[in-house]
């Protein structure tokens, strides 16, 4: 018996970034999801990603998935934090810095557990990473398949065995 396994269409993919994309400050909106070209291409499936619904991806800046990323549910990426200076933090009228911001990609077959929340200083998720649930990472993560966990998040495991892992170097 074959198995199929149902996906999301462009159509339904669309309604899913709309709905999940958030802009927390419309005047410097410079950003949009984007979804690598190779989330297109693979035979068995109109499309390699997986969104949930409650998720919030924050546009201040570009943020860039690539196939096989599974974001979970009432997941939060951050690509803002606003600029202070001591205890006067600047306001919404100033124009010089108010706001720093970065792009974020994701590479292949990383996994965002629930409520998960990557802040502005990530910068990049490298290839198979696990993040678990209320994990907080606050720096890039450039260890493929490694699992992350914690607040602030750090790294708990690998998802390759040891072996695997001596091949790969």
């Amino acid at each position: 018996m074959k198995r199929t396994v149902k996906t999301l269409s462009r159509h339904d993919l669309a309604t899913v970034l709309h709905r999940i994309q958030v802009c927390l400050h419309p005047e410097i909106n410079r950003g949009a999801i984007i979804l690598d070209p190779a989330c297109w291409t693979q035979p068995d499936r109109e499309c390699a990603v997986a969104l949930a619904w409650n998720a919030e991806l924050d546009t201040t800046d570009d943020i860039i998935i690539h196939p096989w990323v599974l974001i979970g549910p009432y997941v939060r990426i951050e690509r803002h934090r606003h600029i202070s200076e001591g205890r006067r933090p600047k306001l919404l009228s100033d124009e010089d810095n108010l706001i720093e911001h970065q792009p974020l990609v994701i590479r292949p077959d990383v996994w965002i557990g629930l409520r998960a929340i990557i802040l502005c200083g990530c910068t990049e998720i490298a290839e198979g990473v696990e993040i678990g649930a209320g994990a907080v990472v606050t720096k890039s993560i450039l260890e493929p398949y490694s699992i992350w966990a914690g607040v602030p998040a750090r790294r708990i495991g690998s998802r390759l065995s040891a072996e695997t892992a001596e091949k790969t170097k």
